[in-house]
């Protein structure tokens, strides 16, 4: 069974961003108005999603006087930040062993540290301005289907509490049964400290927030060209908005901008949604406590329970296309994360799915993000490439984004990911054949440690 909306098209032959996903069909959402004729601005943001949203609100919050101006395509949340799992956590590149492989000690513990800000930062604005956006603090379980990534996450937890994050606890099978009831899962950690939301919820609610600190949302707004150099300027089919200092929170999107084209690239991954569950089905599978889950796989699957009790299951594979195309629906991963579900959970047989959507994250070669600044004329800053871990930090760029537009050197500056180029990425059809074969090479190693 499908949504009735996912044509796509609306009246008139617009876009119908209600569409892309069950979360961007909740409630009843009007638009702004587009950028018509010639604006003006000190800032001007490029993306209505959880970063161009998060860098107006900590701008305006730390120079209230700042003329800010935010341009949208389609509508606040219509890229990822309305298409994702909806989960608060602070995962940063594969895992935390991998980031201390990498990185050391020191260098992880000050980037996970942001990470957790990220979470709590979050929270506070739930709390704060009152969001509605069904925000739940349910915890976060890592699962492991087999000894081997048992052995992987009992590593992550000893690392973990050697840099202090004590929280993490790793949990026995009978433990487990506690918050879950799988025949697949044989054990797994428990962070407390992680949450889940409706995320086009939450991307409204920062409409709301930053357009009652003054800043100018303009929505429906396409740009067309941009126009740089000492100040750079937004052009529209209707208008222009021209400001000395331009924030891009385009992420997946800025390869269509021309911008980061050799060092970020739009991965596709999917998510399937039931109907909603009985209490008697939610007793058959254990989950009384509605903590978000993942699996400890190369290749990941997440699920979590939304507000009426529907299970969303995501991922399974993660798509490159050639030339950089876009492609929202997959209807094999589709079917594959249908299956994947009743096969973690028999007691769901037969149950009825009644959506299914995809959409782009930002990819860098070594799955770390990147924030800072470039162009002719060093005004252009960008935080882009979250690898699917965006949620909570692209909440949280806009405090290190303000530091860079403000010129401020701030422990935050100082993170590893600020100021720096990710390796670059070779052209189609190499890049193809790369994504390609790096994303078999994961299947082949998940399928290894299932035997």
């Amino acid at each position: 069974m499908t949504s009735s909306r996912e044509k796509g098209q609306g009246i008139d032959g617009v876009t119908d961003f209600r569409s892309k996903s069950f979360w961007l069909e909740g409630g009843e959402y009007e638009p702004g108005e587009p950028l018509q004729g010639e604006r003006t601005a000190d800032v001007a943001i490029l993306g209505g999603g959880f970063t161009g949203l998060s860098a107006a609100y900590f701008l305006k919050l730390e120079q209230p006087s700042l003329e800010i101006a935010l341009c949208e395509k389609e509508v606040v949340g219509y890229g990822a930040s309305g298409r994702n799992g909806g989960f608060v956590m602070p995962l940063l590149g594969w895992n935390i062993p991998d980031v201390h492989r990498q990185l050391g000690q020191e260098r992880t513990r000050a980037a996970y540290e942001f990470m957790y800000d990220a979470v709590d930062h979050v929270d506070r604005m739930v709390s704060e301005h009152q969001m509605a956006c069904d925000y739940e603090r349910t915890g976060y379980l890592m699962l492991a289907m087999n000894r081997a990534r048992l052995g992987h996450l009992e590593r992550e937890v000893a690392l973990a509490h050697g840099m202090g994050f004590d929280w993490y606890r790793m949990l026995s099978r009978e433990e487990l049964a506690e918050h879950i009831t799988s025949p697949a899962f044989i054990g797994g950690f428990f962070d407390p400290r992680c949450a889940i939301f409706n995320p086009a919820l939450f991307a409204r609610e920062m409409r709301r927030v930053v357009k009652a600190m003054g800043v100018t949302v303009y929505e429906r707004s396409p740009v067309v060209a941009i126009e740089e150099g000492p100040r750079i300027t937004l052009r529209t089919e209707a208008g222009s908005l021209v400001a000395p200092k331009l924030v891009l929170g385009t992420n997946a999107y800025s390869r269509d901008l021309g911008f980061f084209k050799s060092r970020v690239m739009p991965v596709f991954t999917y998510i399937v949604l039931t109907e909603p569950l009985t209490d008697s089905q939610i007793e058959a599978i254990g989950w009384r406590k509605r903590a978000s889950l993942e699996t400890a796989r190369n290749l990941i699957h997440y699920l979590r329970l939304t507000a009426d009790n529907r299970i969303a299951i995501g991922g399974e594979d993660a798509l490159y296309f050639i030339g950089s195309r876009h492609k929202d629906r997959y209807e094999r991963v589709f079917r594959r994360l249908r299956e994947r579900l009743v096969g973690l959970f028999p007691p769901l047989e037969g149950i009825n799915f009644t959506h299914a959507w995809g959409g782009p994250i930002g990819f860098t070669l070594d799955f770390f993000p990147t924030m800072g600044v470039s162009g002719r004329s060093r005004n252009i800053f960008h935080s882009v490439g979250y690898c699917g871990h965006g949620v909570s930090i692209a909440n949280y760029a806009g405090s290190v984004l303000c530091d860079l537009v403000l010129e401020r050197k701030t422990p935050r500056t100082e993170l590893f990911f600020v100021n720096r180029k990710p390796f670059p990425l070779p052209p189609d059809p190499l890049r193809w054949l790369f994504a390609h074969g790096y994303r078999r090479t994961l299947q082949l190693q998940d399928w290894w440690h299932s035997r």
